[in-house]
């Protein structure tokens, strides 16, 4: 340990840059915790539970080239997203299937549409994602094609010990090749010419036509499941490939939030994830890459075995925090006290922060990094007090008062005439800072009457804990 004589610092003063009030201005936004877009003059009718409903107007062209307006809203939502009739059922085709026409207001709704599009753009456009389902198609088609064709056996259904030439040597011993091969061996050429015809033509077993698999044969039965353990291990790296926090992570900004007005400078948004979106959006992924009928088959049967989207939540802050606390401590908590996992954690840009809690927590608890400690006084220049008796350092709730000045500036002084106030007075000069806060300890009981307070505990009361500030549902 160093021990110093003396130093200078400087202090740049900042009346937003502490933790605490920074934290306090984002829950203070008069526009709510919600991601959704506010405005000076609200709106009336169906328009009104669109927004509340964190619904953004967008540009809409009809195939007839007629511009006109529709809803847009992304995954992130400010309420439980409710599920949209038909969806989940089947995988979608086309995004014109996941469009959804309001009776009410004329207009459409193409969030999912808009889901299916993107799936699709970024299953051509992100190289890993792109190269993953490319190899996904091709060895899908070379084991269901040999799946399929030799359904009848059923070691030719495991991918992984599966090796054609030598399970079709196998197939003809067992009808019988050797033995007529060792009969052979052993009669003359005219006695062979007269003996056993040859095998004829056709042997070869071929995989369904086109019309059975659209039929249903692989709906059920021995022969869907020979091909779904076949395709085990493709279908779990598909699997880890479509992972639902994974695309999220790709999805460009403006798809999360369609209105910079949603997210303004210094606001925190919650928000539930809409899981019918991440479904649009993974069958939009699944959609490529599509050129017969086994892929279709094989597509289908990807779609019914992938997990169906888990309930998600999470925020996003927008605010000088991220910038100054990069590492700020995001704890969401379930009402019992036990911690939710964070699936993803991004900073995007210098100022935005991006966590998605697997789950919906009771409580969300933001906290200063953890990093040594800290000596100083607190927010707005005061200083908390703390306990000197076991136990020692708990908070007291309770801060030193000062009724001259009400600040820490009182026990500040200039080092010679005109210059700024800046040099603390702790035990020196007209009003020193430790008699003062040694009064103020003895009203609490934790000095005796008469009791000096020691280097060791001014320490103590010096100590900066971590602000630790709490967001709970209706408060």
């Amino acid at each position: 340990m160093v021990s110093l004589a003396a130093w200078s610092f400087e202090a740049a003063p900042d009346a937003g840059a502490h933790f605490a009030a920074l934290v306090r201005a984002l829950a203070e936004d008069p526009a709510g915790l919600g991601l959704r877009l506010t405005g000076d003059r609200p709106a009336q009718g169906p328009a009104a539970d669109r927004l509340a409903q964190g619904y953004a107007p967008v540009g809409h062209v009809l195939p007839s080239g007629e511009r006109t307006l529709a809803w847009y809203r992304g995954p992130f939502t400010p309420v439980v997203p409710q599920r949209p009739p038909g969806f989940g059922d089947t995988p979608l085709r086309h995004a014109d299937e996941a469009l959804i026409y309001l009776t009410d207001s004329g207009v459409f709704d193409v969030g999912y549409a808009a889901a299916f599009t993107l799936g699709r753009a970024l299953a051509l456009s992100d190289d890993t994602l792109a190269s993953a389902l490319s190899a996904f198609r091709t060895r899908s088609r070379r084991i269901a094609t040999r799946a399929l064709a030799h359904s009848r056996t059923a070691a030719l259904l495991d991918a992984d010990t599966a090796h054609p030439a030598r399970d079709r040597f196998h197939r003809l011993i067992e009808d019988g090749l050797g033995e007529r091969l060792h009969r052979a061996a052993r009669t003359t050429g005219t006695a062979a010419a007269a003996g056993t015809p040859r095998r004829q033509s056709g042997g070869v077993p071929r995989p369904p036509s086109p019309t059975a698999l659209r039929t249903g044969a692989l709906r059920a039965g021995p022969l869907r499941d020979g091909l779904l353990r076949a395709l085990g291990r493709p279908l779990a790296e598909l699997r880890d490939t479509v992972d639902q926090v994974a695309l999220i992570a790709r999805t460009p900004l403006h798809h999360l939030v369609p209105d910079v007005r949603m997210l303004p400078p210094e606001s925190l948004r919650f928000f539930h994830v809409d899981p019918w979106w991440c479904a649009a959006l993974r069958d939009g992924v699944l959609s490529t890459g599509i050129g017969t009928t086994l892929d279709e088959v094989v597509g289908r049967l990807a779609h019914d075995t992938l997990d169906a989207p888990r309930p998600l939540s999470g925020l996003l802050m927008r605010s000088a925090l991220v910038r100054n606390w990069p590492e700020a401590v995001v704890e969401p908590l379930r009402a019992g006290g036990g911690l939710l996992d964070i699936v993803h954690r991004r900073v995007i840009g210098p100022d935005l922060l991006l966590c998605l809690v697997d789950g919906v927590p009771d409580e969300v608890v933001l906290r200063e990094p953890h990093a040594g400690i800290h000596f100083g006084v607190d927010e707005n220049d005061r200083i908390g007090l703390r306990r000197l008796t076991p136990p020692v350092g708990d908070s007291l709730g309770e801060e030193a008062s000062f009724p001259a000045d009400g600040d820490i500036g009182r026990f500040l002084r200039t080092a010679h005439d005109g210059a700024v106030p800046e040099i603390l007075d702790l035990t020196a000069g007209p009003d020193p800072l430790v008699p003062a806060l040694a009064d103020a300890l003895r009203e609490l009981g934790e000095l005796p009457e008469g009791g000096s307070l020691s280097p060791g505990a001014l320490a103590v009361e010096l100590v900066n804990a971590p602000q630790r500030i709490s967001f709970t549902p209706g408060r």
